[in-house]
């Protein structure tokens, strides 16, 4: 019957991914605190979360493929994100400091040029200083949110310099509300390295607004 196993198999597979995900997110974090300062009662409990996901991620890779050992060994990594065959210059503006560092990592680890802003006001100062290809924009920030951003860009810097912006938000904030500020694509939270490489890609050509 084709709403059988193989409907089942397909719900396990996409549980795997998910819990994937979000653990490879987590240890992202986890690298991060390791090369900050740490005594060491917390270096230990780095270490120690570091070993539970990576016996989570041996587990979701079970919960792919069943009947395959659980072993962190013997568990398949994820296929690895091609990198685009050029780096693209990147602005990436996101308020928060961890999430900044590790999403800026992923974009250089996709062979980019990234370039951060911790708000829209100094967003908009190294848009109109410098020229990016592409701006990732937060859309809840201090200062200068990423809407007004977005307006502010497209009313004030010279058309020849007019980044492709993709913006980025963890509520359900409806994606006509981005466009209408100005964005020319959008991502939710938490993004991942190949959702990222597929806003990059859609923003090869140059662009052009209807």
């Amino acid at each position: 019957m084709p709403t059988g196993n193989g409907h089942h198999d397909l719900s396990r597979e996409r549980l795997g991914d998910e819990i994937c995900s979000a653990v490879n997110a987590l240890k992202g974090v986890v690298g991060l605190l390791a090369s900050s300062s740490l005594d060491a009662e917390q270096k230990e409990l780095v270490e120690r979360i570091r070993s539970g996901a990576d016996q989570v991620l041996a587990s979701a890779h079970q919960l792919k493929v069943p009947g395959q050992a659980a072993s962190p060994e013997a568990a398949p990594p994820r296929p690895p994100v091609e990198p685009p065959r050029s780096g693209r210059r990147l602005l990436l503006v996101e308020d928060n400091l961890i999430i900044r560092r590790v999403v800026r990592r992923l974009l250089e680890n996709l062979g980019h040029h990234v370039e951060t802003a911790e708000n829209g006001k100094k967003a908009l100062k190294k848009v109109k200083k410098g020229a990016f290809d592409l701006v990732f924009m937060d859309i809840q920030m201090p200062v200068m949110d990423g809407l007004e951003a977005t307006r502010r860009i497209r009313k004030e810097v010279d058309t020849a310099k007019q980044p492709w912006i993709v913006a980025l938000t963890a509520t359900e904030l409806h994606q006509s509300v981005c466009r209408d500020a100005g964005a020319d694509d959008y991502l939710g939270k938490p993004v991942r390295s190949e959702h990222l490489q597929q806003a990059v890609e859609r923003a090869v050509t140059p662009r052009v607004r209807a």
